[in-house]
Order: C-alpha cells, then structure tokens, then sequence
C-alpha cells in the first residue's frame, strides 16, 4: 500500500492498477504511472534529461514533477502515463526509433549524467573503463575472461537509451513509446545492437536478426559488448552465484558464437 502523502506528492486521486513488464513495479493511476526509485538524486538528474528529448517520430512518458519540485519523492517517481503495447518481433521498426532517439540525444551533454550505483551502471564502467571484477569467485572470472576477449572499439560516445529491448510499445495510430529511460554513455550502434541481442536471447527473434546491424560501422564490436555486459551485470549483482549467471551466458553464447565464427 503506497502512502496517502506520496500519492498527494504527485497529485494522485485516482486508484492503482499494476502494470505488467519490466520488473512489474509500476503502478497506474489514470493518467499517471507511479514507480520506485532507489536513487533519488540520480532519478532526479536523469528525468530532467528524458524530458528534454524530443522528435515526432517517437513519443516518451514524461517525468512529472512532485508538489515539491523533485521528480522523486520518498523513494518514488511518476510519468505520464501514454498507451501502448509491447511486441516481440517488428525489429526493423525498433532500430529506426533507436535511431531517432539517439539522433535527438547526440548533443546532449554526458557531464552531468550521475554515475549510478545499480548493477546496470556497474557493468558500463566495467566495459567502457576496461576495469576488472575484483572479488575471486567462479562468476567474476568467468566475467573478467569475456571482457578480455573484446576488441577494441572505437566510435564516438554519446548520450544512449541502454534497454531498449521491451522498452519500445506500440500504437496503433500514435508513434511509438519509448519508456524506462536508462541513460548510459557509449555508442550507439551498441545500443542497437543490446535491443537486437535482447530480443534474439528472450525475444524469440531468430539469429539471422543480427544481420539487421550490418549497416553499422561496428557491427561485430557492438554485438560482443552487449553480450559481455548483459552477463557483466549479473555478476554485479550480489545476491547471484554461478548458477544464475549462467542461465544468461546460455542465453547470448549463440549470438557470441555467432560474431566469432
């Protein structure tokens, strides 16, 4: 049960619906979808940044100020809520809203972009920073052998959406939605290639969809890295062994051997 001051916080008088997808945490009420956030400061800094996208060709849920100026209160956060329905397959439609987003973010400013402390950031500094897992135990050195194997990869960093995978929906008379916001710095060709991987490993999209991403400069580097940090991340989260992590290498091991063979 939320707390009568947050819903007051965000002007909320309607009743709560759960929403289903993602980790099924968020909560609508009419026109406003209510969520956790565990990081306020950082929820506060990267609203401010997804509100300043903006295309015709995409349409984002807003991040909603609360009556007391922050996007965040009390450990949570609201969007507007905007319809749309999520589909597994419609790739090629997928990357040209990737592209248009990532055309609107390519000038925004990275500098003020808060180094989060969640798993998901974790594995980016991993990546992008050439750091190490530095505990010894079975998944960190399986994780620390993967990232060793990746080439380098030299394209221009920028402001990206990192999950777009389930985090584009669709309308059928409005353009599509772009929700839940995970900002990360990098190229944006890995983005598409996380979003390709993505629906291949838990999508039900066939291998052959990596060849959607031949047209990029990067192709076989961006395919390695979304593989390495998708399984990087489980390693980064303290509560999974070996076991889980391994559940997520036998998800992308046929797109990582797909690149290498």
């Amino acid at each position: 049960m939320i707390e009568k001051e947050i819903l007051e916080a965000f002007h909320i008088q309607d009743d709560g619906q759960h929403l289903e997808g993602g980790q099924n945490q968020s909560i609508r009420f009419g026109h406003v979808v209510l969520k956790p956030v565990e990081d306020e400061v950082y929820y506060n800094t990267i609203s401010e940044i997804f509100n300043s996208l903006d295309s015709n060709r995409y349409r984002i849920s807003k991040h909603m100020l609360s009556k007391y100026g922050q996007y965040a209160y009390k450990g949570y956060g609201a969007t507007w809520f905007e319809p749309g329905f999520e589909v597994d397959d419609r790739l090629e439609e997928k990357l040209l809203v990737s592209h248009a987003l990532h055309e609107s973010s390519k000038n925004t400013s990275t500098n003020q972009l808060p180094k989060g402390k969640d798993p998901w950031s974790k594995a980016h500094t991993l990546l992008w920073n050439k750091e190490r897992l530095k505990a010894v135990n079975e998944q960190n050195i399986f994780v620390n052998q993967l990232l060793d194997q990746l080439p380098d990869y030299n394209e221009t960093h920028q402001l990206i959406h990192s999950d777009l995978g389930g985090n584009i929906l669709f309308h059928q008379d409005l353009p599509p939605l772009v929700i839940d916001f995970s900002p990360a710095e990098a190229p944006k060709s890995f983005a598409d290639a996380v979003l390709v991987c993505d629906s291949i490993a838990w999508g039900n999209q066939s291998i052959e969809s990596l060849k959607l991403l031949r047209s990029n400069i990067n192709y076989r580097e961006s395919i390695l890295y979304a593989v390495a940090f998708r399984v990087a991340t489980i390693a980064c989260f303290e509560k999974h062994d070996m076991a889980r992590l391994e559940i997520e290498w036998q998800a992308y091991k046929n797109i990582w051997d797909y690149v290498l063979n």
